[in-house]
Protein backbone atom coordinates (compact mmCIF):
# COMPACT_ATOMS: atom_id res chain seq x y z
CA UNK A 1 0.00 0.00 0.00
CA UNK A 2 2.84 2.38 0.86
CA UNK A 3 4.51 1.74 -2.50
CA UNK A 4 1.25 2.37 -4.34
CA UNK A 5 0.73 5.65 -2.48
CA UNK A 6 4.29 6.74 -3.25
CA UNK A 7 3.83 6.05 -6.97
CA UNK A 8 0.47 7.85 -7.02
CA UNK A 9 2.07 10.83 -5.30
CA UNK A 10 4.93 10.88 -7.82
CA UNK A 11 2.50 10.69 -10.73
CA UNK A 12 0.49 13.56 -9.25
CA UNK A 13 3.62 15.71 -9.01
CA UNK A 14 4.53 15.00 -12.63
CA UNK A 15 0.99 15.86 -13.75
CA UNK A 16 1.18 19.13 -11.84
CA UNK A 17 4.46 20.06 -13.54
CA UNK A 18 2.97 19.19 -16.92
CA UNK A 19 -0.01 21.46 -16.29
CA UNK A 20 2.24 24.27 -15.13
CA UNK A 21 4.46 23.98 -18.19
CA UNK A 22 1.43 24.48 -20.43
CA UNK A 23 0.06 22.47 -23.33
CA UNK A 24 1.85 24.61 -25.88
CA UNK A 25 5.23 23.85 -24.35
CA UNK A 26 4.54 20.12 -24.30
CA UNK A 27 3.46 20.14 -27.93
CA UNK A 28 6.57 22.02 -28.98
CA UNK A 29 9.00 19.67 -27.21
CA UNK A 30 8.10 16.09 -27.99
CA UNK A 31 11.06 14.69 -26.05
CA UNK A 32 10.61 17.10 -23.15
CA UNK A 33 11.62 16.29 -19.62
CA UNK A 34 7.98 16.13 -18.55
CA UNK A 35 7.33 13.41 -21.10
CA UNK A 36 10.26 11.24 -20.04
CA UNK A 37 9.40 11.70 -16.38
CA UNK A 38 6.35 9.54 -17.10
CA UNK A 39 8.78 6.60 -17.35
CA UNK A 40 8.36 5.85 -13.63
CA UNK A 41 4.55 5.41 -13.50
CA UNK A 42 4.68 3.58 -16.84
CA UNK A 43 7.34 1.12 -15.63
CA UNK A 44 5.33 0.70 -12.41
CA UNK A 45 2.22 -0.36 -14.34
CA UNK A 46 4.11 -2.66 -16.68
CA UNK A 47 6.05 -4.33 -13.86
CA UNK A 48 2.82 -5.14 -12.03
CA UNK A 49 1.61 -6.98 -15.13
CA UNK A 50 4.92 -8.78 -15.71
CA UNK A 51 5.63 -9.95 -12.15
CA UNK A 52 2.13 -10.55 -10.75
CA UNK A 53 2.31 -14.28 -11.51
CA UNK A 54 5.78 -14.94 -10.10
CA UNK A 55 4.44 -15.88 -6.66
CA UNK A 56 2.10 -18.64 -7.80
CA UNK A 57 3.41 -20.02 -11.10
CA UNK A 58 5.10 -23.05 -9.44
CA UNK A 59 1.88 -23.78 -7.50
CA UNK A 60 -0.17 -23.49 -10.67
CA UNK A 61 2.28 -25.75 -12.46
CA UNK A 62 1.97 -28.29 -9.66
CA UNK A 63 -1.80 -28.46 -10.15
CA UNK A 64 -1.55 -29.20 -13.87
CA UNK A 65 1.68 -31.18 -13.62
CA UNK A 66 2.50 -33.78 -16.23
CA UNK A 67 5.91 -35.35 -17.01
CA UNK A 68 7.89 -33.36 -19.56
CA UNK A 69 11.03 -34.42 -21.44
CA UNK A 70 11.87 -37.05 -18.77
CA UNK A 71 12.79 -34.28 -16.35
CA UNK A 72 12.40 -34.56 -12.55
CA UNK A 73 9.21 -33.06 -11.15
CA UNK A 74 11.02 -30.29 -9.30
CA UNK A 75 12.68 -29.19 -12.54
CA UNK A 76 9.38 -29.28 -14.44
CA UNK A 77 7.72 -27.08 -11.79
CA UNK A 78 10.37 -24.44 -12.40
CA UNK A 79 10.24 -24.61 -16.20
CA UNK A 80 7.67 -21.81 -16.77
CA UNK A 81 9.70 -19.20 -14.89
CA UNK A 82 12.98 -20.47 -16.38
CA UNK A 83 11.49 -20.29 -19.90
CA UNK A 84 10.15 -16.80 -19.23
CA UNK A 85 13.56 -15.54 -18.13
CA UNK A 86 15.34 -17.24 -21.04
CA UNK A 87 13.03 -15.88 -23.71
CA UNK A 88 13.02 -12.50 -21.98
CA UNK A 89 16.76 -12.33 -22.56
CA UNK A 90 16.26 -13.45 -26.15
CA UNK A 91 13.65 -10.75 -26.65
CA UNK A 92 16.08 -8.11 -25.41
CA UNK A 93 18.79 -9.29 -27.83
CA UNK A 94 16.42 -9.34 -30.82
CA UNK A 95 14.89 -5.97 -29.93
CA UNK A 96 18.33 -4.38 -29.65
CA UNK A 97 19.12 -5.48 -33.22
CA UNK A 98 15.80 -4.17 -34.56
CA UNK A 99 15.86 -0.78 -32.85
CA UNK A 100 17.64 1.13 -35.58
CA UNK A 101 14.98 0.00 -38.08
CA UNK A 102 11.81 0.02 -36.00
CA UNK A 103 12.48 2.50 -33.21
CA UNK A 104 11.79 2.22 -29.50
CA UNK A 105 8.07 2.96 -29.73
CA UNK A 106 7.34 0.06 -32.09
CA UNK A 107 9.42 -2.22 -29.88
CA UNK A 108 7.40 -1.13 -26.86
CA UNK A 109 4.03 -1.61 -28.56
CA UNK A 110 5.08 -4.96 -30.02
CA UNK A 111 6.09 -6.02 -26.52
CA UNK A 112 2.65 -5.03 -25.22
CA UNK A 113 0.98 -7.18 -27.86
CA UNK A 114 3.21 -10.23 -27.33
CA UNK A 115 3.05 -10.00 -23.53
CA UNK A 116 -0.72 -9.66 -23.68
CA UNK A 117 -0.94 -12.77 -25.85
CA UNK A 118 1.25 -14.68 -23.40
CA UNK A 119 -0.96 -13.63 -20.49
CA UNK A 120 -4.12 -14.73 -22.28
CA UNK A 121 -2.62 -18.12 -23.15
CA UNK A 122 -1.42 -18.46 -19.54
CA UNK A 123 -4.94 -17.85 -18.27
CA UNK A 124 -6.32 -20.51 -20.61
CA UNK A 125 -3.55 -23.06 -19.99
CA UNK A 126 -4.73 -26.42 -18.69
CA UNK A 127 -1.60 -28.42 -19.48
CA UNK A 128 1.95 -28.07 -18.26
CA UNK A 129 3.51 -27.71 -21.71
CA UNK A 130 0.98 -25.04 -22.69
CA UNK A 131 1.88 -23.03 -19.60
CA UNK A 132 5.60 -23.28 -20.39
CA UNK A 133 4.95 -22.02 -23.92
CA UNK A 134 2.69 -19.25 -22.63
CA UNK A 135 5.31 -17.99 -20.20
CA UNK A 136 7.92 -18.14 -22.97
CA UNK A 137 5.73 -15.87 -25.10
CA UNK A 138 5.17 -13.54 -22.17
CA UNK A 139 8.90 -13.40 -21.45
CA UNK A 140 9.68 -12.59 -25.08
CA UNK A 141 7.23 -9.69 -24.97
CA UNK A 142 8.69 -8.48 -21.67
CA UNK A 143 12.14 -8.35 -23.29
CA UNK A 144 10.84 -6.08 -26.04
CA UNK A 145 9.16 -3.85 -23.47
CA UNK A 146 12.24 -3.52 -21.28
CA UNK A 147 14.41 -2.61 -24.25
CA UNK A 148 11.84 -0.09 -25.49
CA UNK A 149 11.67 1.61 -22.08
CA UNK A 150 15.44 1.91 -21.81
CA UNK A 151 15.76 3.34 -25.29
CA UNK A 152 13.06 5.87 -24.48
CA UNK A 153 15.17 7.00 -21.52
CA UNK A 154 18.10 7.35 -23.93
CA UNK A 155 16.22 10.12 -25.74
CA UNK A 156 16.98 12.42 -22.79
CA UNK A 157 19.20 15.31 -23.95
CA UNK A 158 22.26 14.74 -21.74
CA UNK A 159 24.01 12.24 -19.48
CA UNK A 160 22.79 13.80 -16.23
CA UNK A 161 19.16 13.65 -17.40
CA UNK A 162 19.54 10.04 -18.54
CA UNK A 163 20.99 9.09 -15.17
CA UNK A 164 18.04 10.69 -13.41
CA UNK A 165 15.47 8.98 -15.61
CA UNK A 166 17.17 5.59 -15.37
CA UNK A 167 16.86 5.92 -11.60
CA UNK A 168 13.16 6.67 -12.02
CA UNK A 169 12.76 3.71 -14.38
CA UNK A 170 14.41 1.36 -11.88
CA UNK A 171 12.37 2.78 -8.99
CA UNK A 172 9.11 2.21 -10.84
CA UNK A 173 10.20 -1.30 -11.83
CA UNK A 174 11.14 -2.35 -8.30
CA UNK A 175 7.95 -0.89 -6.83
CA UNK A 176 5.85 -2.59 -9.52
CA UNK A 177 7.62 -5.90 -8.93
CA UNK A 178 6.81 -5.89 -5.22
CA UNK A 179 3.24 -4.67 -5.65
CA UNK A 180 2.62 -7.09 -8.52
CA UNK A 181 3.80 -10.15 -6.59
CA UNK A 182 1.62 -9.28 -3.58
CA UNK A 183 -1.47 -8.40 -5.61
CA UNK A 184 -1.04 -11.46 -7.81
CA UNK A 185 -0.77 -13.80 -4.83
CA UNK A 186 -3.82 -12.31 -3.10
CA UNK A 187 -5.97 -12.38 -6.22
CA UNK A 188 -4.91 -15.91 -7.11
CA UNK A 189 -5.75 -17.14 -3.64
CA UNK A 190 -9.24 -15.59 -3.68
CA UNK A 191 -10.26 -15.61 -7.35
CA UNK A 192 -8.07 -18.14 -9.13
CA UNK A 193 -5.01 -18.06 -11.36
CA UNK A 194 -6.82 -17.27 -14.61
CA UNK A 195 -8.38 -14.14 -13.11
CA UNK A 196 -4.94 -12.73 -12.36
CA UNK A 197 -3.72 -13.24 -15.92
CA UNK A 198 -6.80 -11.66 -17.45
CA UNK A 199 -6.61 -8.68 -15.09
CA UNK A 200 -2.99 -8.18 -16.08
CA UNK A 201 -4.07 -8.04 -19.72
CA UNK A 202 -6.20 -5.07 -18.70
CA UNK A 203 -3.16 -3.51 -17.00
CA UNK A 204 -1.19 -3.91 -20.24
CA UNK A 205 -4.02 -2.26 -22.18
CA UNK A 206 -3.98 0.62 -19.70
CA UNK A 207 -0.21 0.91 -20.16
CA UNK A 208 -0.72 1.22 -23.91
CA UNK A 209 -3.34 3.95 -23.41
CA UNK A 210 -0.98 5.65 -20.96
CA UNK A 211 1.70 5.76 -23.68
CA UNK A 212 -0.70 7.22 -26.22
CA UNK A 213 -1.73 9.93 -23.77
CA UNK A 214 1.51 10.92 -22.08
CA UNK A 215 4.58 9.45 -23.80
CA UNK A 216 6.13 11.46 -26.59
CA UNK A 217 9.25 10.52 -28.51
CA UNK A 218 11.91 11.77 -30.85
CA UNK A 219 11.85 11.30 -34.56
CA UNK A 220 12.95 7.94 -35.92
CA UNK A 221 16.16 9.34 -37.39
CA UNK A 222 17.25 10.59 -33.96
CA UNK A 223 16.61 7.19 -32.43
CA UNK A 224 18.67 5.53 -35.15
CA UNK A 225 21.68 7.63 -34.19
CA UNK A 226 21.18 6.82 -30.51
CA UNK A 227 20.77 3.10 -31.16
CA UNK A 228 23.88 2.90 -33.33
CA UNK A 229 25.99 4.85 -30.87
CA UNK A 230 24.86 2.67 -27.95
CA UNK A 231 24.83 -0.73 -29.64
CA UNK A 232 27.50 -3.40 -29.18
CA UNK A 233 28.13 -6.73 -30.79
CA UNK A 234 26.90 -9.55 -28.55
CA UNK A 235 29.47 -11.98 -29.90
CA UNK A 236 32.24 -9.41 -29.49
CA UNK A 237 31.19 -8.83 -25.88
CA UNK A 238 31.58 -12.52 -25.01
CA UNK A 239 34.59 -13.49 -27.13
CA UNK A 240 36.75 -10.36 -27.53
CA UNK A 241 39.76 -10.74 -25.21
CA UNK A 242 40.76 -7.08 -25.36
Amino acid sequence: LILVLIEISFFGNVMRRMRESGEATLAAHEASFSSIEMIRPLSFLISIAIFSSMAFIPTMMNRIYEPLFSLPKNVVLGLPIAAEMFFGGGGILIASNLLDKAGWKKMLYTGFLVLGAGLVISGLADRALVLVIARSVAGFGSGFILMGLRCFVNTAPDFQARTQFYAQLNSGTIAGLNVGVIIGALLADNYGYATVFFLMVIIIALSYLFCLKFIKGRAQKDMTVIAKSASISTLRFFFDRK
